[in-house]
């Protein structure tokens, strides 16, 4: 973009006019837009260009052109994107005044949408303090003015045309920085996400591109990679290796992946656990650090010079066993305080050789918050990370901060209902301000998303948190999600819904933790021992009973009413509201009325009851038929087709066959 626009281009423009098209062939009054990014732009904000334009495209229905900011390009409207780092044009307007925009107002991550005056034409300048802020200012600007949802390659919400849309009236705004500075993703238990395609396991580069896009407009700025990095589990559980028989972790791919996250303008984090399939320790080491502390620090030493994992900007650790997510359990008569002391410390001074300008998060899981309480002290360059305990709850909370700076690792879903959401804004509102406000936790934020799909309301709402903690209003944020979605009527159902459902989540379980309550059961109707990875035991009636069950039952039928009285009000968005809203309610209250049914063939059982034992488990058997039937048949949505399939699903718990059910009838009929 020329900074003589007036002159040159009005004579350029009146001449076209004059003359026609014969004589000035380059004059095309067609192109309605020309959005302008920095001459020293980066790949971030160019991606970001390119999205505005295929939405104004969409939202207008005029040509869209991009184009440097030291070219001319004829347009109606014109939009300038960039930073003062990027484009010389900003830096013009900054030092004349016309706007604001530096690394002290707004601040990092922080950003404008503004219309200025330059050169006698009229200017959208969607402006950040940084690259980030840049980013937060074209996709705010996207949803809140074009009216896209920043979810659509999730949701399948269509960019709708605007009509009489007039960009140049436009109210100013500027983006404030966000309260928490770095905001991180946890790229954990994804199964179903992952096994969308061939190879199972594996994500394929579209999914993880629309993951990472998805997650830079709802303000996350880093991503923890682990799945992706080779997880034990992979390579060495049973229910795993039936899934994919020769799971190899794909170095290239995770190396794609690392660049893509780079190139959207997102931090990568990696835990430097000694358990990845691209080389681990053993499990003996993995016990004692004492006698086999050259094994840790070779395997660290090769991660961070051999792998991938040597370009990325975040490393953390867990104070805990460093191949199994387990407690760390000394076999050498080691106290577990000091064995980390000096694990932190060593791996602070290889940091300092390979990686100085990283930074450094130890998340305090479980166990690490005890030992954060007694005597654990990494050195003070590592954030603190408190764990909450699967449901934005805490069992602990630090006796003192001891001078760190310190941050949460909360969890948007669960393993106990990765397939199944919980949504709870005003929980998450509370629990993050009493963290903000008492502990000075906003440093940093890492959101366990699970298979993310699910889980987007309130992964979401952490967003919305921690960009403004005192601004949040959880009803609100519902408002506001379900009015991007679905008319007034289904919405206020949807809202209903959703509370209820989260009710139905009561004393933390889930759908996944059902699952446990079922093979118990199963188990004692079999007579037969509960057979896991880790274990085998007998289950008597005491251990099979589940307690609550018909209140649990009551919640979720309830919140099942109410979906289904919600679908019948939707216009024109049925198949999200259904695949969000109405099937996770279906399944769930299908799981807990097969549930249900097996508690009632337990009672009859240990009462002596055949014939209602018999009558029981067939009722059961058809109830588990329609569950198959539901999962297989899943989303109305064709991208998302397979989502629910049981030969893929995460094998966390397993899931009952009908083979199950056939031997626990003939296990009743042998009675």
């Amino acid at each position: 973009m020329k900074h003589f626009f007036f002159n040159v281009r009005t004579l350029f423009i009146l001449g076209c006019a004059f003359l026609g098209s014969i004589i000035f062939s380059g004059c095309d009054k067609t192109k309605k837009y020309v959005i302008y990014y920095g001459s020293e732009k980066s790949d971030a904000e160019y991606l970001a260009c390119l999205d505005l334009k295929d939405y104004l495209e969409k939202a207008t229905g005029e040509e869209v052109i991009l184009s440097d900011e030291s070219e001319e390009v004829p347009a109606s409207y014109q939009v300038l994107v960039g930073s003062p780092e990027s484009s010389s044009l900003i830096r013009e307007l900054n030092g004349n005044q016309s706007i604001q925009l530096t690394e002290v107002y707004p601040g990092p991550r922080g950003g404008i949408h503004q219309i200025v005056t330059h050169d006698g034409e009229k200017l959208l300048v969607l402006g950040g303090s940084d690259i980030q802020g840049t980013q937060y200012a074209v996709y705010d600007y996207s949803r809140d003015v074009l009216k896209v949802d920043p979810l659509h390659e999730w949701t399948g919400m269509e960019i709708r045309k605007l009509e009489g849309f007039d960009p140049y009236v436009l109210p100013m705004k500027v983006i404030a920085p966000p309260k928490v500075g770095i905001l991180s993703y946890f790229e954990n238990d994804v199964d179903e996400l992952a096994n969308l395609k061939e190879p199972l396991l594996q994500y394929d580069m579209p999914t993880y591109r629309s993951l990472i896009d998805a997650l830079v407009k709802m303000r996350y700025n880093a991503i923890q990679l682990f799945d992706q990095l080779g997880r034990k589990e992979f390579f060495q559980r049973a229910a795993y290796k039936k899934i994919s028989p020769d799971y190899q972790v794909d170095l290239d791919l995770v190396d794609s992946l690392i660049d893509y996250t780079h190139q959207k303008g997102m931090m990568v984090q990696v835990n430097l656990g000694l358990g990845f399939q691209m080389k681990s320790v053993s499990d003996e080491a993995a016990t004692c650090w004492i006698d086999y502390k050259k094994d840790w620090i070779d395997t660290w030493v090769y991660l961070l010079t051999e792998t991938p994992l040597a370009k990325v900007d975040i490393y953390s650790l867990r104070p805990r066993n460093q191949v199994w997510d387990w407690e760390y359990k000394s076999t050498c008569g080691e106290d577990k305080a000091t064995v980390f002391n000096e694990v932190y410390s060593t791996m602070d001074s290889l940091l300092q050789v390979y990686r100085p300008d990283a930074l450094k998060v130890a998340v305090l899981y479980d166990d690490g918050m005890e030992i954060f309480n007694e005597e654990f002290e990494p050195p003070k360059d590592w954030i603190m990370v408190w764990s909450d305990d699967g449901f934005s709850g805490f069992k602990y909370l630090p006796e003192d901060t001891k001078g760190y700076d310190f941050g949460t690792y909360m969890h948007a879903g669960f393993w106990r209902n990765h397939t199944v959401h919980d949504p709870f804004p005003h929980k998450i509102d509370s629990v993050m301000n009493m963290m903000f406000n008492e502990y000075g936790a906003d440093k940093y934020c890492q959101v366990n998303g699970q298979t993310f799909r699910p889980f987007m309301f309130n992964l979401e709402v952490f967003s919305e948190v921690c960009r403004d903690p005192e601004a949040f209003d959880p009803d609100q944020f519902y408002q506001n999600w379900t009015s991007r979605y679905f008319n007034e009527a289904a919405g206020s159902m949807a809202i209903q819904a959703m509370k209820q459902l989260h009710e139905a989540h009561q004393e933390n379980r889930g759908y996944v933790n059902n699952l446990w309550e079922i093979k118990k059961l199963i188990a004692y109707l079999q007579d037969q021992p509960v057979i896991t990875e880790r274990t085998t035991f007998e289950v008597p009636f005491s251990d099979a009973q589940v307690s609550g069950l018909a209140d649990w039952n009551e919640r979720i039928f309830k919140a099942l009413a109410t979906a289904e009285e919600g679908l019948k009000l939707v216009s024109t968005t049925e198949d999200f509201y259904h695949d969000y809203v109405y099937f996770p309610v279906l399944i769930y209250s299908q799981l807990l009325a097969f549930e249900n049914s097996l508690m009632k063939a337990a009672e009859y059982k240990n009462a002596g009851e055949n014939d209602l034992l018999l009558d029981t488990l067939r009722k059961a058997k058809e109830q588990l038929t329609e569950i198959e039937k539901t999962r297989e048949k899943g989303d109305r949505n064709p991208r998302w087709s397979g989502w629910y399939d049981l030969a893929k699903r995460r094998p966390n718990n397993g899931f009952p066959t009908q083979e199950m059910m056939n031997r626990a009838l003939r296990n009743a009929e042998s009675l």
